[in-house]
């Protein structure tokens, strides 16, 4: 009896213990699934405040006094305001009018607060478009005699190409809006004289920096609305583990971006586990070369939001807190989607946060990402590619700068250095570029020497080595406030397409300063039928003291 009693108590005390364990176990993935929150909260301007003061805009007697006949707002921008090193919610704004009826364009500013509104005449034309002014065109070619019938039938399509504008060949100042047109036999780009109504036709059936034949590469493009310059766009974001705060930062979505030409999603006030990481974080310059300039070159635009594939709910217009990873162009390469703006995703068990956005520029299609680990490390990307379209079957290289503005525990004192040394002074002294060996001794360290914090920045091998039009690979400045953004370049072409940040290196100190570093990833773009992969570029952060 003795024995057998033994015998059931082990077995009872085994299935327990098993028991015990499987509860165990099952509590903890709950937990770890439960533990990490996200949060967002909109912050700034709301959409209602943006759209009721274009509306003013239009009405306003200073401006109305400038205009004549039909006029628009082809952009439309909230300014920066950084106050103690810190990025606060946007008071002022920037938009550009064109006026038809006497061909100019008016610069405008003014604040939230009140009506006070300075206008200034920006002298030539505008490089860029609005989706209205681009309908506008389209109407324009679907009702001319040579197109209607098709576009009646269904058989072709109107999309935005390369360039957007192009200069009037008449020489009379006119503007002129592009338009391509696709479908069946017909593979051609025209401008539409916005002034006159009437079309103007190019050589080739294309403008001289793009090309338009029956051969072309690339997925359909969907044709699927996009987001215009000048949006409520501005988000508090906070990871927590439990009670303990991983990560808190703005984020601003592609359409409410700074910079000449937008630049991404961009972090601000980056802070990990409550300490400053970075001040800002984007991609401000944008660029492609051909080979044997077939097409381009182009300086791009990133506030063109499109769509792509987030599903969960919206916690404010352009916002989404998604429930499974969001998928761009690139993962499902397939045009369409059902969302447009900033989607998040946390991972649960992990804590993995994925930020991304997915924009447009004439037919090519650019993801923006930020990838932030609970452990400090930080993975930006920057991803390529392209619809239907016969100048992307050329190869090209592109090229996204990415400007990392380090405030490791503050702005000040900061100081970068390399491990491997290499031919920069250690620690590096001041402002210099830096053309990268493609190899692990690339890295940099960047410090803050008071408290001891600090991070390296490591770049991916499979980024590239600048060639004459990358101009550098990294560039190691001293931050300047809300100056030196970008290199204020604001045409898709021309001769300064090019990064012209060597204009920021003139010898200012670096040691103990406010860190900025750009950092240039670079994409050999050659197309094929297998052309399926993504392809991104981008540095990592990581934490080596915090």
């Amino acid at each position: 009896m003795t024995r057998r009693f033994f015998i059931f108590l082990l077995v009872f005390v085994a299935v327990g213990i098993a028991m015990i364990t499987m509860l165990t176990g099952n509590q903890n993935v709950s937990k770890a699934q439960a533990q990490y929150t996200l949060t967002i909260t909109p912050i700034g301007p709301n959409q209602t405040t943006i759209d009721n003061i274009k509306t003013g805009l239009m009405n306003n007697a200073a401006v109305k006094q400038g205009l004549k006949g039909q006029s628009r707002i082809l952009s439309f921008e909230l300014l920066d305001r950084i106050e103690n090193g810190d990025s606060l919610p946007p008071d002022r704004w920037r938009a550009y009018i064109y006026s038809y009826g006497n061909k100019r364009a008016f610069l405008t500013e003014g604040n939230f607060t009140d009506s006070n509104i300075t206008v200034t005449t920006v002298s030539g034309q505008l490089d860029f478009t609005s989706a209205e002014e681009f309908d506008d065109a389209t109407s324009v070619v679907s009702s001319d005699p040579k197109f209607s019938g098709a576009f009646r039938a269904g058989s072709v399509r109107a999309y935005p190409p390369m360039p957007p504008t192009s200069a009037d060949p008449q020489g009379k100042g006119d503007r002129i809006v592009n338009v391509g047109i696709l479908g069946g036999s017909i593979n051609q780009i025209v401008g539409v004289d916005m002034n006159t109504r009437k079309l103007v036709y190019y050589k080739n059936n294309a403008p001289t920096t793009a090309i338009a034949t029956p051969s072309s590469c690339g997925i359909p493009g969907a044709g699927q609305a996009t987001t215009a310059r000048g949006t409520a766009g501005q988000f508090e974001v906070v990871v927590t583990d439990g009670t303990t705060e991983i990560w808190r930062m703005v984020v601003i979505r592609p359409s409410a971006s700074s910079g000449t030409r937008a630049s991404g999603v961009e972090l601000r006030n980056v802070d990990y586990r409550s300490k400053r990481m970075l001040g800002r974080a984007h991609v401000p310059i944008l660029n492609v070369l051909y080979d044997g300039n077939r097409c381009g070159p182009y300086r791009d635009w990133q506030w063109q939001e499109g769509m792509f594939t987030a599903n969960g709910t919206d916690v404010a217009t352009g916002v989404r807190q998604c429930t499974s990873v969001p998928q761009s162009f690139l993962q499902t390469n397939n045009d369409t989607g059902n969302f447009r703006g900033a989607a998040f995703y946390v991972e649960p068990a992990t804590g993995e946060l994925t930020i991304m956005s997915e924009m447009e520029a004439g037919w090519y299609r650019y993801i923006s990402e930020w990838h932030l680990f609970n452990n400090g490390t930080l993975q930006p990307r920057f991803g390529f590619g392209g619809v239907f379209n016969s100048c992307i079957c050329n190869t090209h290289n592109h090229h996204a700068y990415f400007r990392l503005d380090f405030d490791i525990a503050g702005t000040s004192p900061n100081v970068v250095s390399g491990p491997a040394l290499r031919s920069w002074p250690n620690p590096i002294a001041t402002e210099l570029k830096i053309i990268r060996q493609g190899t692990i001794d690339d890295r940099l360290l960047i410090k803050n020497p008071a408290t001891g914090d600090t991070v390296m920045l490591t770049p991916a091998l499979t980024d590239g080595i600048a060639d004459s039009y990358a101009v550098g690979d990294m560039w190691v400045l001293r931050g300047k406030g809300t100056s030196e953004l970008d290199d204020g370049y604001n045409s898709t072409g021309g001769s300064g397409t090019f990064a012209q940040l060597d204009n920021f290196v003139n010898s200012e100190s670096v040691s103990g300063q406010d860190i900025v570093v750009w950092y240039r990833g670079g994409f050999r773009h050659i197309f094929n039928d297998g052309d399926a992969a993504p392809h991104y570029v981008g540095p990592e952060i990581s934490v080596v003291q915090w």
